[in-house]
This record gives structure tokens, sequence and C-alpha cells, in this order.
């Protein structure tokens, strides 16, 4: 995820991500013309690259994997028989 105060310069990020092959925007959030946040894939050592680019003016973060209660991959499908 990608963020800064400036939302002019968000969407201005937004374009230039879209442009750039090692990059997936996945979603804008909030307005538009102004996102207040971006969604987007990209290798670590991509977003170390840009992290250096933009400076502290922008904040990048890793998304951590989703792991409900805690408990991640010892959730089972309960159609497949046993409870987690």
């Amino acid at each position: 995820m990608i963020g800064g105060r400036d939302r002019a310069a968000n969407a201005q990020l937004a374009e230039i991500l879209s442009d750039d092959p090692e990059v997936r925007l996945l979603r804008n959030l909030g307005n538009p013309i102004a996102p207040s946040l971006l969604v987007v894939e990209m290798f670590p050592e991509h977003a170390e690259v840009l992290r250096e680019w933009l400076g502290p003016e922008v904040t990048i973060e890793r998304d951590m994997p989703l792991h409900p209660f805690g408990r991640g991959h010892e959730i089972r499908d309960p159609q497949e028989g046993g409870s987690p």
C-alpha cells in the first residue's frame, strides 16, 4: 500500500505506477481524481527503490498475509472433514 498526504501527488504516482511493468495497480482508495491510498503489487526490491525515490513524504507499507483467528494454514474446509 502506498499513500501520502498530497492527494494530487498520489494521483500522479498512480499514473506513473500504472505504466510501470513491474507494478500492478490494484485499486485507488478515496476520490478517484485524488486518491488517499494506492493498493499495488510489486516485488519488495522494487518497493525499496520506490521508497528511496519518493522520500519520507510517501509511506509504503507491505501488506501482511491474512491469517483469520491467528490460525493461518490450519483452517480447513468443513466439507473436507475434521475441525480446525
